[in-house]
């Protein structure tokens, strides 16, 4: 419950780092910012683990 917990708030905290970079700078291209590149890493290291965890949970269930 805990990872997943972790593992939204990194998927969240990513989007919105994002959203700022893009807000900041709209001219630049994606991944021209550092910004950018911290806040895509960060969404998907949440999104991966939200996709273990999810996995795990059904393989430990069976």
């Amino acid at each position: 419950m805990a990872l997943m917990l972790l593992a939204a708030a990194l998927l969240g905290i990513g989007g919105l780092i994002r959203w700022g970079a893009f807000l900041i700078a709209p001219e630049k291209k994606p991944f021209r910012s550092s910004w950018d590149k911290k806040g895509f890493y960060l969404a998907i290291s949440g999104a991966s683990l939200m996709l273990i965890c999810i996995l795990a949970s059904d393989f430990f269930q069976k």
